[in-house]
């Protein structure tokens, strides 16, 4: 049973007080309920006070108002959990709105699927600890701040929603790894949209890995941010109407933005749109790209107000 630490994997449900529109359950949620199907949990926070590691939460369609500390391994699912926010057509929602909707302080394997954010106030995921392995999939986020990921071991962000994101930094999606040239955080970044944002779209800082198949539209500044060391493929994703907020800035309004580029870095930058942005792909004036590898090949540019490449570098 659930919290007996007997090694035995299970699931426990969670529910709002009602029953229309529910995937999971067939009962309203309670606190006092033993988190079963037909008596579950009210709210996720005691619900993951109540697993063992590796079990999975099943949080059906209602509106939760909460703050989560993620502290275990552990699987949470929403009710959209296997319809992409996309391509496909959802049921009704499980929310999660308040402040700082999800953090972790541990360093253990976090999936979370298929739910839709309205945070109202600091990060929708934010991970304090270093060394986490997180998979965020077919999730929505509704004008929220974003994410902001601390040296994860890995990350997989795959078919979310990104839409009127209004960050209070720099970027809707912020990942600072740890990635030496060697070794570090290990990314994945595909089949994503990023849609009508008052903010960049992503922001990656020493990371390795791969970044496709992405949708970037109608955003301020810039599409992607790349800085400090890495080794990166950026393939097949879709650069258009990034805008140039920021008119101070000599390289706002690029789809792709190198910052920093440290020596033993290493990009590919290869079939990618570009259409109707004020620049196509920056490299930042205060960089010295000496000893890295930054290769653009077989992309399409179209319309652009400004430069398709635009190399400032010393």
């Amino acid at each position: 049973m659930p919290g007996s630490c007997n090694g035995q994997l299970s699931a426990l449900y969670v529910n709002d007080t009602l029953t229309t529109g529910d995937t999971y359950t067939t009962g309203s949620g309670s606190n006092v309920n033993s988190g079963t199907s037909t008596a579950p949990f009210r709210s996720i926070s005691h619900a993951l006070s109540i697993a063992d590691p590796g079990d999975t939460i099943f949080v059906d369609a209602g509106i939760y108002t909460e703050s989560v500390n993620i502290d275990k391994r552990i699987f949470i699912f929403g009710s959209n959990a296997n319809i992409s926010p996309n391509s496909g057509i959802r049921i009704s929602e499980s929310m999660l709105s308040g402040a700082n909707s999800l953090t972790s302080s541990v360093t253990e394997r976090i999936i979370i699927k298929g739910f839709r954010f309205v945070t109202d106030s600091g990060y929708t995921f934010n991970t304090v600890i270093p060394g986490t392995d997180i998979r965020f999939e077919k999730n929505i986020l509704d004008g929220c701040v974003g994410l902001n990921f601390t040296e994860p071991d890995s990350l997989n962000l795959y078919d979310n929603n990104f839409k009127d994101i209004d960050s209070s930094s720099e970027s809707s999606v912020t990942i600072n790894g740890n990635y030496n040239g060697e070794t570090g955080t290990n990314i994945e970044i595909s089949s994503n949209i990023w849609r009508n944002c008052f903010s960049s779209g992503l922001k990656m800082k020493n990371v390795m890995g791969s970044v496709y198949n992405n949708d970037l539209n109608f955003i301020y500044d810039y599409g992607i941010i790349i800085d400090s060391i890495f080794n990166l493929n950026i393939n097949k994703n879709v650069f258009n109407s990034i805008i140039r907020h920021n008119e101070s800035s000599v390289t706002a309004g690029a789809g792709i933005l190198v910052s920093t580029a440290a020596s033993g870095s290493v990009t590919h930058i290869y079939e990618n749109y570009f259409t109707n942005n004020y620049s196509g792909m920056v490299v930042k004036s205060n960089d010295n790209p000496s000893g890295t590898n930054i290769a653009v090949n077989n992309n399409s540019f179209l319309e652009n107000t400004n430069d398709n490449i635009k190399n400032l570098a010393n």
